[in-house]
């Protein structure tokens, strides 16, 4: 945790990694990592747009 402060890195930054992974794998990758930050911001289930999921 000491080496992500010291770099900026918080806990509301998403860090993608890209290699030679399907770019069907990546995209999933990346929804899942949006879905979660989401939660994380939102645990009532708003979004940004301030609309409830569902």
């Amino acid at each position: 945790m000491v080496q992500q402060i010291d770099a900026g890195v918080t806990e509301d930054m998403i860090r993608l990694s890209v290699g030679i992974e399907d770019v069907r794998d990546i995209i999933a990758d990346l929804e899942q990592a949006l879905a979660a930050a989401q939660e994380k911001a939102f645990p009532d289930g708003a979004t940004l747009a301030g609309t409830a999921r569902g």
